[in-house]
């Protein structure tokens, strides 16, 4: 079996598109949601109407770091391979869309982990503020981005602050995202991940060119996805902002959001080629 864990905080408007591509790649997932103080949240209604036969379970307390966070992945992972021994398990945000055949990991008959390369997706400058129909596969919509051996400051391209002469913006963080990890045994995220917590791995040897993620980071941007992305620091706990864990959230602002977009602008291609092999469309 393939089994997805999403990891999801007042993510309703991503999951309006997540849901139907996600459902279509994996035989069961389980919903995660940490939401807490947004009455029109209806992340709840979103997984009855496209995924009722996955499971949805509420976390109740509204203040959780990330290392509790990911104490409670780890664990939900951990029972769904008691329950459903040899599957291959991944946890993923509402901003990750996952592409390419999972059934390609078959192959393999031993405990493995595979890590799998995020492309970072930025929209055309026209395509701002252009809200996406919501009835049509967001990828449809939305194919352009930074392919991830260009990103940075990824670790193959060492400590260059420079990449194609391009100078990143000074005083902003930029969000280049790190590989996630699909797996078919139990996995301690905080003593494997790259930052111990929040599930980011880099190790070129478990690479899997036949898979790929989507991060939706800057796109689609719109004035509610601008809403979404600078909300998130609210959930930042006293212990998070003292050890800098999801700091990029911390000093998000549509300031900083614009400037990071500007920067990976000068990066961005069609992503659509890249994304139509992974699915075998072509």
């Amino acid at each position: 079996m393939k089994i997805v864990v999403l990891s999801t905080d007042t993510e309703h408007y991503l999951l309006q598109w997540w849901f139907p591509h996600t459902v279509k790649k994996f035989d069961f997932g389980v919903i995660v949601d940490f939401g807490w103080g947004e009455e029109s949240d209806n992340t709840y209604e979103l997984y009855k109407k496209f995924a009722p036969h996955w499971r949805y379970y509420k976390v109740s307390q509204t203040e959780v770091s990330n290392f509790l966070w990911d104490v409670l992945l780890i664990k939900i992972e951990k029972d769904l391979l008691s329950e459903f021994p040899g599957s291959w398990i991944t946890t993923l945000n509402a901003t990750e869309f996952i592409i390419g055949n999972l059934n390609s990991l078959d192959i393999f008959k031993t405990n493995k982990q595979v890590l799998i390369p995020c492309h970072l997706m930025n929209d055309l400058p026209e395509h701002e503020n252009i809200e996406p129909d919501p009835n049509v596969p967001l990828l449809e919509q939305r194919h352009h981005g930074v392919h991830y051996k260009n990103d940075f400051p990824h670790p193959h391209h060492g400590t260059s602050i420079d990449l194609f002469n391009k100078t990143k913006p000074a005083g902003v963080l930029l969000n280049t995202r790190w590989m996630r990890s699909i797996h078919n045994y139990a996995l301690d995220y905080l003593t494997k991940s790259v930052y111990s917590v929040g599930r980011h791995f880099w190790d070129v040897s478990k690479y899997n060119g036949d898979l790929a993620i989507l991060h939706l980071n800057l796109s689609p941007l719109t004035q509610t996805f601008i809403k979404r992305k600078t909300q998130i620091k609210r959930r930042l706990t006293q212990s998070d902002k003292a050890m800098d864990r999801g700091i990029h959230h911390n000093n998000a602002t549509p300031e900083t959001i614009q400037a990071a977009k500007r920067f990976y602008d000068q990066l961005t291609i069609d992503l659509s080629e890249e994304i139509q092999k992974l699915e075998g469309l072509k």
